[in-house]
Formats: C-alpha cells, structure tokens, sequence
C-alpha cells in the first residue's frame, strides 16, 4: 500500500486500490479513501498497524492483486506502484492484529457480515456444499440391503406393538368401566343399569337442556356458544321409601358471584324415557323432570299396547 515508501499511507495510495470502491461506481472518491483509513488523509505506519489494518485487512486481502497493471496517479513513479507485502511484514502485520500466527490467511467473520457469510468457499476438497446439498433437497439415499431390513424388521415390529398395545388399553378401560358398573346403585333388580350414560336433550326458547343419566347433566346456548356444567352425578335423592325417584347431580361450573351449580332430576312413570321438563327454581339450582318406563312400579299404568315393558 506504501506506494512511495514514505512510511504513510496516504489517501492517494488508498484511491488507485480499486477493492475500496465500495459504492461500486468505477472509482475510489476521497471520501471512501478517507473512511479506510479512519477518517485520516493519512496515517504513520505505526497508526497504520495499530488502528487502520485490522479494518481493511479482509478487503485488502480478499481481492488480492489486480489483474491489471495500475495506472500510477500524475507525476507518480510506476517503479513505485503497489507490490504484494512480503511475508515479514504480513506475519508482522496478522501477529500485531491477532497475536496468533496459526490464524494468518483466515478472514473474520463477524456481527452482519454472518449474514453474508459464504460457506460454499469453505467447503473441504471432496465435500458437497451447502448450496450442492440443498439441491438435492431432503431425500435420503437409498439404504443397502442388510440395513433396509433390519429397518423393515423393525417396522413390522412396531406395528404389531401398536396393535397388540392398542388392544390392552381396551381391555383396561372395560375393565375400569366395569368396576365403576359394579359400585353404582342401579336399584333393588339393577332396573336402572340400561339407562347408564344413555343421554337426553330438551330444547327450550334459548337453550338445550342435556341428561346423561348416572355422569352429567349441561345446558348449551342454542346460538352455538360453550357448554356449562349443571352438575355431575352424585347420589339418589329421594324421600323414605321412594329413594330411586330421584337423582342428585352437583359441582356444575359455578355461578357468577354465586355458588356452584346443581341439578335435581325427578323421575317420573311415562310410556317412553325423554326429557320433558328443565327449569331453574333457584339460583343457579335447576330441575329437570325424566319420564321413563324404569319408574313405573304397576305396569298396568303404562298403555296396554306397550305391556311389555
């Protein structure tokens, strides 16, 4: 860069290095001569190895020597144009800006330049670059064949687990069904049990009122908004004598500033079961009235066309 070895490094120096040209417009104007060496017109070379290299040195180095001789500035020697830096003074130079030899050659990479970091230049003799690998996208290379069975074995394996896991935990959950069968109440001769988790609806002006016998009871807004827990099953409620003429349903989702909601089921004779009745007698306390043969004691009260049941 010392183009008259006068130990400075001037902006003049700077202009006839065309890898400064940073606007890329065919020259290097004073002002980007200026930016290279610090906002300097020049610097002594001892400011040059402190400051100035360590900000110039990756452009510098990158570009390497032009093609082309340089046309030396007016009333400049061409015996006195740029030549390489011999390698005293480049050791020099990388050991005073890094302090580690085994480094000189390697360019920093660092902040933003990251972004514009090209890997492919990288890339060891022999191996496919980034850019080669992304062309030939994600498939993976076929398999030889002792590989592809164990992969094929394994497979197989797989899915006989899945099936074979798949029938154990229905087996588990009829088991778990089954049991909370057996701690249920369904009355003296079990009368009730074909009426569990059996569900009916009751559609009003604004909502639809739902039973699942012996699990929950909801109300849904007919508009299509969420469902809202009445109750869940708790107990049978009737008076002395007459337990199985009612239900208990409590814990619902709680009221506004009030309490958590519940609902009393009245189970009534009738011909078939439907729900025929919901209201909400008290805050956030509702009653819904079931008609089902289950709670005829006499069937002489049910219709005679219907005396089987």
């Amino acid at each position: 860069l010392d183009v008259n070895g006068d130990s400075k490094i001037t902006l003049e120096e700077i202009k006839v290095r065309t890898e400064f040209d940073t606007g890329l417009d065919g020259e290097v104007s004073d002002e980007e001569a200026k930016d290279h060496l610090g906002g300097k017109e020049e610097v002594e070379l001892q400011q040059f190895i402190d400051d100035v290299w360590k900000n110039i040195k990756n452009v510098y180095k990158a570009s390497g020597l032009p093609e082309e001789p340089l046309t030396p500035p007016d009333n400049q020697d061409p015996a006195k144009l740029p030549t390489p830096v011999d390698q005293g003074q480049q050791e020099s130079l990388d050991e005073k800006d890094n302090g580690d030899p085994e480094t000189e050659g390697e360019e920093e990479i660092e902040g933003d330049d990251v972004d514009d970091f090209d890997s492919d230049k990288y890339a060891k003799e022999g191996e496919r670059t980034p850019k080669e690998l992304d062309a030939e996208g994600d498939e993976m290379p076929p398999y030889d064949e002792a590989t592809q069975k164990l992969i094929d074995d394994a497979e197989a394996i797989r899915k006989e687990f899945n099936e074979i896991d798949g029938k154990y935990r229905d087996v588990e959950a009829l088991i778990t069904n089954s049991d909370s069968f057996m701690e249920l109440d369904f009355g003296p001769d079990a009368e009730w049990a074909p009426l569990r988790d059996k569900c009916f609806e009751l559609t009003d002006a604004q909502y639809v009122y739902k039973l699942c016998m012996f699990d929950k009871t909801s109300q849904k807004d007919k508009n299509g908004h969420g469902e809202t827990s009445l109750g869940n099953w708790q107990k049978w409620d009737g008076p002395e004598g007459e337990l199985y003429s009612k239900q208990k349903y409590d814990k619902g989702q709680a009221c506004w500033n009030g309490p958590e909601r519940s609902t009393e089921v009245v189970l009534r004779c009738g011909i078939e079961t439907q729900l025929i009745e919901a209201t909400e007698p008290g805050r956030c306390e509702y009653r819904f009235i079931l008609e089902t043969p289950v709670a005829c004691k006499d069937p002489s009260l049910i219709h005679d066309e219907h005396t089987e049941l």
